[in-house]
């Protein structure tokens, strides 16, 4: 794919280089034919031009607002400055303001570099350029007044349109991105809405061109002004249209949870209401656990999956967020831009972030307010599910050791006894703390609960990545140990059982305290209560061979 990226981008360099060419050669015999109002006349419809690009309104097509899946790009107001500048002054000179216009129109929400702008204006250049040539040969009749006249330029200028859109756009958008052409060639050649605007434009280009030869370039140019208003209306009824979808999918997601209470969907569904496949943006919701834990986890994403370097700039950004009152977090690479917003309940507890991982200097079509919005929106659903983990996790956890409750590891091992083979084994470590009463009784319970602290914090340490420790009685412990086998388990024992007699702990009498481990691998026929009670059998005989030991018992 990048391979394919760099060769499009190759592709576009080559059609710039040739607009630039083109126009750098024409301008001089251009010029040379304006007189001082012609001058006047294209700085000002240049002027238009900038403003028109610089709004950058964007077409919600049908499909587009359905699926999101496609946008249907950006919708070209300055279609009646172009055809005006063609018809009156010619094809150097619009390929010229084309070029000048998306060197300068930095886009008001977010940023693009002047050479993506250049890429893209030179591609239309050049088909300005070509349109021109083709105008003056094929069709010079077209400044006629009368319906004919009408008919076939406003015809000329919707079939120019759509063979730059089918023939130039689309295969180099489907060739650097890799969507599939015939799909986007059907969406756009379908696209009733998109096309019915052209030829609007089309006719009111034609309009202006019948003032220009009529009364000259003052009312031509007084009757295009209107596009530029024209263009913030759109684009506020663009963002109402936008935020209104949004807010629909954020008030279907609320309402979900409130029947099933889990706030996961409603997270997704807002990611999915802020996410534009095209902006090559990668969104996460990020989440911290507990009031005093400033570890965030990531709860949903949507977008390309990010890379090691973007979630270790993700990290940094949330560690600036969290070490700060700040609201918004931006680090910045060549590669990339991650941008962290902070998720903050009432009393300005930092809850999560909404993190936005996008390509630098490119302009995002999701305005940044509605980030911020967004975050906003998510304190009640992190809210709630840090309330449903701390409930999940007290009927799972045993409070006291942070390890798995009795419940909860019975669970597994049970689940894991059941797909117990020949050559999937599955081993239990069973510890006893020895002479546990003895602590209790001569140094009291909070010293037994700081022994219990301390030695499940042990076995959590001591055990494999995908092990599972459990306390299932006063001073039992459990460690369910898949795909092993009784060798490896004594080796598992012996470390933890060595570990917890190293560990800061004494009785009384300053002997340091231990664990007896009783050790039982499953068969096939075997059931939790059986490998338990066998695990129990060999823990027993650990203790009456003198405690402090690893014993395993045969099947």
């Amino acid at each position: 794919m990048r391979s394919r990226r760099t060769i499009a981008i190759l592709m576009r360099l080559a059609v710039l280089g040739i607009a630039v060419l083109w126009t750098a050669l024409g301008a001089p015999a251009e010029i040379a034919r304006l007189r001082t109002g012609d001058r006047i006349a294209v700085l000002v419809l240049f002027a238009l031009h900038v403003a028109l690009l610089r709004t950058n309104v964007w077409f919600v097509s049908g499909s587009f607002r359905r699926g999101r899946r496609h946008e249907g790009g950006r919708l070209p107001l300055e279609l009646p400055i172009d055809i005006l500048l063609l018809s009156a002054y010619g094809g150097v000179t619009t390929a010229a303001a084309i070029l000048l216009s998306y060197a300068l129109a930095i886009p008001i929400e977010g940023r693009s570099s002047v050479a993506r702008r250049l890429l893209d204006g030179g591609l239309e250049a050049l088909a300005w350029l070509l349109v021109g040539v083709l105008r003056m040969r094929v069709m010079p009749g077209l400044d006629a007044y009368s319906i004919r006249a009408f008919a076939g330029f406003t015809a000329f200028y919707v079939a120019c349109v759509f063979a730059y859109v089918m023939v130039l756009v689309d295969p180099a958008r489907t060739f650097g991105d890799g969507i599939a052409l015939m799909r986007l060639w059907r969406q756009h050649a379908t696209d009733t809405r998109l096309w019915s605007s052209t030829l609007a434009l089309a006719a009111w280009g034609w309009t202006s061109d019948q003032i220009f030869v009529r009364d000259g370039g003052l009312l031509a140019i007084a009757a295009l002004a209107p596009l530029p208003f024209l263009a913030a209306t759109l684009r506020a009824v663009y963002d109402y249209r936008f935020e209104l979808h949004r807010l629909r999918l954020a008030r279907d997601a609320v309402q979900a949870m409130l029947v099933a209470r889990d706030p996961l969907p409603p997270m997704n569904s807002i990611l999915a209401s802020l996410h534009t496949p095209e902006s090559h943006e990668t969104l996460q919701i990020y989440a911290t656990m507990h009031a005093r834990d400033e570890r965030f986890v990531p709860l949903a994403s949507i977008g390309p999956a990010p890379g090691p370097e973007q979630i270790e700039f993700c990290r940094l950004a949330l560690r600036e967020l969290s070490q700060s009152e700040r609201s918004t977090a931006t680090l910045q690479t060549r590669t990339f831009v991650a941008m962290a917003y902070a998720v903050r309940s009432v009393d300005e507890m930092l809850l999560g972030a909404l993190v936005v991982h996008r390509p630098p200097h490119t302009a995002t079509l999701t305005p940044i307010r509605r980030f911020e919005q967004a975050a906003g929106e998510l304190a009640p659903l992190l809210r709630d599910f840090r309330t449903i983990a701390v409930t999940q996790n007290a009927a799972t956890i045993d409070g006291l050791t942070g390890l798995a409750n009795r419940r909860a590891i019975l669970e597994v091992l049970r689940d894991h006894i059941e797909a117990v083979t020949v050559g999937n084994p599955c081993a239990v470590l069973l510890l006893d703390i020895d002479y546990f009463k003895k602590i209790n009784d001569e140094l009291g319970h909070p010293t037994g609960d700081r022994c219990l602290r301390i030695i499940g914090a042990t076995i959590a340490a001591g055990i494999r990545t995908h092990d599972r420790a459990g306390r299932i009685g006063g001073e039992e412990f459990v460690v369910m140990m898949p795909d092993t086998n009784g060798d490896t388990a004594r080796v598992v024992g012996e470390r933890l059982r060595e570990a917890i007699q190293r560990a800061d702990m004494r009785h009384a009498n300053g002997r340091r305290v231990t664990a007896s481990v009783g050790i039982a691998v499953a068969v096939a026929s075997d059931t939790v209560d059986s490998l338990i009670a066998r695990a129990d059998r060999a823990l027993y005989e650990a203790k009456r061979l003198g405690r402090n030991r690893v014993i395993e018992l045969p099947a």
